[in-house]
């Protein structure tokens, strides 16, 4: 079942409720538009009619009362429908860019995740707000003017329908055009909303080298590429449009002709024709009303796919392979693996392995491939040849869940989640102990720190909070790690933005703490060599 499947069934008395409002809305305006013709068309009616003008007046006040409500409930439940189906939107949207494969997270960056999230949604959001309403209510009159039209004047309404006909040609031509421009344009948007984020993280790079100017040449650039994107987008719209009506203008022109001889001919009656014309006119202004909906429609489409390709990717396979409930060894045998828009490989044949109780060095050079050989141990990438094997059970073919269950990783840029320090710490585990908190803390260094603020634990980092140091975030990322319990922890140059006094007594608690475990620590500089039982050398 499709997730717009589910959401349909999930607010399907929100739908009936809103159908049944639209429905009494459009027979109303039907019913009126049967009593303005009898007034327009028979005098001697409308002269018994004023006869009792009180009671009309009072009917129509009664109407309009009627109107009104119904057009409350109109908006309020349409605009109510649009916010919650966004709101699950966006919620399905994120628990599946969750589940995917991290190979997949590249393709995610290029379609610009908060954009999507964001703008995306809001624009079809706002689209549908006002269309699936007018959607419902155009198609409501429009086959209600029909029928009316079908079986009172089917010589007219068969011409009327030809050239409905022939003025939907443009309408299915054009409007491929419209959703590929759109769909290119909200694609454009959200790498300016890219560059906008990236901005922001290189900032002080900007200001301390005095590149303001070159920065504005690079946003004008991308601002003009969004502005050409636009045009092109809205020409597509105006060509779309403007073929519409000149079809229309033509089909009414014809249909004037049809009936202009008619009446020189005397083969229907000034009446017929008035009243003909009269629901004819509902039914153009029903289908101006459609094709400016499907306008609207292909306009958004853009931004429906950008979400629907990404909802349409496969999950990551987390579920299947064999579970394991621990890791007493991590081993590369020949690993290959080589960018694919790199020249030269950043692996040829590297193997090593690690037992329990083994706390390893891996050293390098910068940009020589540690940061990879990290991204293979935890399964975010897969190596072109060789094998990862963890427990002497190659990596393929364990539940990827429970394999990172056993493993913590430290990375030198560490993410600090908004919240708490205690919701920071614990943030990798169900459940935990004030002794294990504290254990950690302790370990990690951070408990000195930790417990010189007025909130202790329960102090809120993150945006808008207490900012941490560089060497305290690292603490209690160290200490987020150690609180999982890990079989084997991976240090990524994760203790660099510490002094080395501390750094030292932190690598020793950590070793004692990880007894008859695994620790990989990746530096580009190897100290406190008595700490470690061996090197392995990235070359």
């Amino acid at each position: 079942m499709s997730y717009m499947s589910l959401l349909l069934k999930r607010y399907r008395g929100d739908c009936l409720l809103i159908l049944l409002v639209l429905t009494t809305n459009s027979l109303i305006l039907l019913l009126f538009t049967k009593v303005i013709k009898h007034v327009s068309v028979n005098v001697q009616e409308f002269q018994g009619i004023t006869s009792n003008y009180l009671a009309i007046l009072i009917s129509l006040f009664v109407a309009t009362l009627i109107v009104a409500t119904l057009f409350f409930y109109r908006l309020y439940l349409v605009a109510s429908l649009s916010e919650k189906v966004s709101f699950d939107l966006r919620r399905i949207f994120f628990e599946k860019v969750l589940h995917l494969p991290p190979k997949s997270m590249k393709a995610i960056k290029i379609c610009g995740l908060p954009s999507i999230l964001t703008s995306d949604v809001m624009y079809a959001q706002t689209t549908l707000t006002s269309a699936i309403s007018s959607l419902y209510a155009s198609t409501l009159v429009f086959i209600g003017a029909l029928s009316v039209m079908m079986a009172s004047y089917l010589k007219y309404t068969l011409f009327f329908l030809m050239f409905v006909f022939l003025s939907s040609i443009p309408l299915f031509l054009g409007g491929r055009l419209v959703k590929v421009r759109s769909s290119k344009n909200q694609l454009i948007l959200s790498q300016l909303s890219n560059f906008l984020n990236q901005y922001v993280g290189r900032f002080k790079t900007v200001v301390s080298n005095n590149q303001h100017d070159k920065e504005v040449m690079y946003f004008e650039e991308k601002v003009d590429q969004v502005r050409a994107s636009a045009i092109e987008k809205y020409k597509a719209l105006s060509i779309f449009s403007a073929s519409i009506v000149i079809f229309l203008g033509i089909s009414m022109f014809c249909m004037a002709a049809i009936i202009i001889n008619d009446l020189v001919s005397e083969t229907v009656s000034r009446s017929d024709v008035i009243t003909f014309l009269f629901y004819m006119a509902l039914c153009s202004g029903a289908i101006v009303n459609l094709v400016g909906l499907y306008g609207d429609i292909q306009t958004v489409s853009g931004a429906f796919s950008r979400i629907k390709n990404i909802l349409d990717m496969p999950d990551a396979q987390d579920s299947g392979g064999l579970s394991l409930k621990n890791v007493h060894s991590l081993a590369f045998n020949n690993v290959f693996y080589q960018y694919q828009d790199a020249s030269t490989p950043v692996l040829d044949n590297f193997s090593f392995m690690i037992g329990c109780g083994d706390a390893v060095v891996l050293t390098g050079r910068s940009g020589i491939g540690k940061s990879t050989i990290i991204d293979l141990m935890t399964g975010l990438i897969e190596p072109d040849s060789g094998r990862i094997l963890v427990s002497g059970i190659d990596l393929n073919k364990i539940n990827r869940r429970s394999y990172i269950e056993r493993v913590a990783i430290v990375y030198q840029q560490v993410d600090i989640i908004p919240g708490t320090i205690l919701d920071n710490i614990s943030y990798g585990v169900a459940s935990f102990t004030q002794y294990d908190i504290e254990r950690v803390t302790e370990v990690s260094g951070a408990k000195r720190f930790i417990s010189n603020l007025p909130e202790g634990y329960h102090t809120l980092i993150g945006e808008g909070n207490l900012k941490l140091s560089g060497g305290e975030a690292q603490m209690i990322a160290i200490a987020r790690a150690l609180i999982k319990k890990p079989d084997l922890l991976i240090l990524d140059e994760s203790t660099n933005a510490i002094d080395e006094k501390t750094e030292l007594k932190i690598l020793k608690n950590i070793k004692g703490e990880l007894e008859g475990k695994m620790l990989i620590h990746v530096t580009h500089k190897i100290k406190n060599m008595d700490i470690y039982t061996d090197v392995i050398r990235v070359h």
